[in-house]
């Protein structure tokens, strides 16, 4: 869970991570606090198999690393397949 502390003016200011046993809060505009691209809206990322929440993927039980496997992988099995779809074409043609 995250708490959003808005400023007199409606703004975000503060922001809190929750984890077990407590949590963390964090000015809005720290350097810690992932945001989205147009920095609008935190990035929350989830502990692998947990219910605490962190400001980025290094301090999540290596979600990014995890990211970034998978997205290696599909991107090998996209190029077997391709492979695979052009060995059969040569093979057809070889007939």
């Amino acid at each position: 869970m995250i708490q959003i502390i808005l400023d007199s003016n409606k703004q975000p200011w503060k922001i809190t991570y929750s984890f077990h046993r407590g949590g963390q809060t964090f000015l809005w505009d720290d350097k810690e606090v992932s945001k989205s691209d147009d920095g609008n809206h935190p990035l929350v990322y989830m502990t692998l198999g947990g219910t605490g929440v962190g400001t980025n993927l290094e301090i999540t039980s290596g979600i990014k690393n995890l990211q970034r496997a998978w997205i290696v992988l599909m991107r090998q099995l996209i190029m077997v397949t391709y492979y695979i779809r052009i060995l059969c074409l040569m093979l057809k043609l070889m007939k």
